[in-house]
């Protein structure tokens, strides 16, 4: 379904996995997103992509959306950067299970962030 940003900001999580065979290259989306700022992990894809990168797959990255705010009432855009849990979600993934990098967008802008530039970013309690 579709929520109006503006009046009910949703966010999204999708991990895109790609594999070559016979020089054509695949990509397999899990996208998990809710009615709510922050998509359940529940519903993240976590088991499943495990299976996929036993099956011989490569996690490319994961695409993630900054919604629209409201700031002074006023909408504004996301900010096209990781939050913090977002930084220790990520380097999580990195370190555990491969994820080659992060692609964070505002729908108007997007870092792409490689796995070892998530180092850099300060985490903060």
């Amino acid at each position: 379904a579709r929520y109006p940003e503006l009046s009910q900001p949703t966010e999204f999580i999708a991990s895109i996995l790609r594999r070559e065979i016979n020089g054509q290259r695949m990509l397999k989306i899990y996208f998990a997103a809710g009615d709510m700022m922050f998509p359940p992990k529940a519903y993240y894809g976590f088991d499943e992509i495990k299976q996929e990168l036993a099956a011989g797959w490569e996690w490319w990255t994961v695409l993630h959306n900054h919604t629209v705010q409201k700031n002074r009432g006023a909408p504004a855009l996301g900010v096209p950067a990781p939050s913090t849990s977002d930084v220790g979600l990520l380097r999580g993934l990195a370190k555990s299970m491969g994820l080659q990098s992060a692609w964070i967008t505002n729908g108007f802008f997007t870092v792409e962030i490689p796995a070892a530039a998530l180092e850099q970013y300060v985490e903060r309690p």
